[in-house]
């Protein structure tokens, strides 16, 4: 047995029905869907889900960090090392000053490598948090985040 509507056949009793205005709309349990009924579309128009999906930019952002902090680490190492080598013991500057100087500046440059190697795994960990792709819209709403800063 089912009540009649200006618009709709038939709604069956044993399915809930939302009445707006002169309109009978069906909710589907099983499904999650809600129907106007005599319609095989969902109600709402284009749903998020329906979205074609584009590359997460915040996780875009992450990546180029981590690849920056990685950069950086490999420079410093580098740069520093030849300078700490070159101080001290070294041939370019010898002396007591010159000792104390490579051992302050040689125990800063492992500290520094030291925090940015606790960055790399932090980066990462946030970079898994993130999906690899959502929707336009989300995708945009992030960007205007990322700009603000």
């Amino acid at each position: 047995m089912g009540r009649r509507s200006r618009y709709a056949a038939t709604v069956p009793d044993n399915r809930p029905v939302i009445r707006k205005t002169t309109m009978y709309f069906r909710h589907f349990p099983s499904t999650g869907t809600v129907r106007m009924s005599g319609s095989d579309r969902p109600v709402g128009g284009f749903m998020s889900h329906d979205q074609p999906k584009v590359d997460n930019p915040q996780r875009q952002a992450l990546v180029t960090l981590k690849t920056n902090i990685e950069r950086a680490m490999h420079d410093l190492t580098e740069l520093l090392k030849n300078a700490c080598a070159n101080v001290g013991d070294g041939g370019s500057w010898v002396g007591p000053t010159a000792v104390g100087w490579h051992t302050e500046i040689e125990g800063r440059r492992k500290d520094m490598l030291a925090q940015l190697a606790k960055l790399v795994p932090t980066v990462q960990a946030a970079i898994n948090t993130c999906p690899e792709q959502v929707t336009q819209s989300e995708a945009k709403m992030m960007r205007m985040d990322m700009q603000r800063g």
